[in-house]
């Protein structure tokens, strides 16, 4: 596994990207997975174009991130201000499975089904790890973090709630080249590497 962090404090988004992009590019990384946070102001502007030239101009095959009132990256936190931070993460052999979940599609669904019905299947013994970014006006994560545990007891589930907007649909969430405003997305990841 390989990975670099980037950040950009520009106040344009595409400009921030682009700064981002060049950074990672340098450092010789060809992400599979490229995590995104923006501060408030630049997921209230429009985000998705500028995202999705992100991650094209860093070939990630991937691409899931929200905003966050205060993000972290380059040894310092960034509140109040226009920034832009980046995970580009390489993961050579690791199947990356994208999802976008609503809460009105968990509910009905009994526990460990749910995955079940709207993830690949994996084979036996892998040991998945999910990341699960949510907006916390629109859903239930403690649902969806019951539903990995019953669908893969112990795996690991990282993440956090979306953050900065005032109410629901105001923190939006990235996936790949879509801009979500409820619910919760993320990847499951398993082999390739450990955790």
């Amino acid at each position: 596994m390989k990975f670099v962090s980037a950040v950009s404090r520009e106040s344009d988004l595409a400009k921030a990207g682009a700064e981002c992009a060049d950074r990672v590019r340098a450092a010789g990384v060809r992400p599979d997975l490229l995590l995104v946070f923006v501060t408030p102001d630049h997921g209230a502007n429009d985000p998705g174009e500028h995202l999705a030239s992100l991650r094209a101009a860093t070939g990630a095959r991937h691409l899931v991130g929200c905003t966050g009132a205060g993000l972290i990256g380059g040894g310092a936190e960034h509140e109040e201000q226009p920034a832009l931070t980046v995970l580009a993460l390489s993961l050579p052999g690791a199947a990356i499975h994208p999802y976008h979940f609503t809460q009105e599609e968990m509910e009905p669904a009994e526990a460990g089904a749910f995955l079940r019905g709207h993830l690949p299947d994996l084979p036996a013994g892998a040991r998945p790890v999910y990341l699960v970014l949510a907006e916390p006006y629109t859903f239930d994560t403690e649902r969806l973090l019951a539903e990995i545990d019953a669908a893969h007891p112990g795996a690991p589930a990282l993440g956090g709630n979306a953050s900065g907007g005032g109410g629901p649909g105001q923190q939006p969430l990235f996936l790949d080249g879509d801009v979500f405003t409820e619910g919760a997305i993320g990847v499951r990841l398993a082999g390739g590497f450990e955790f």
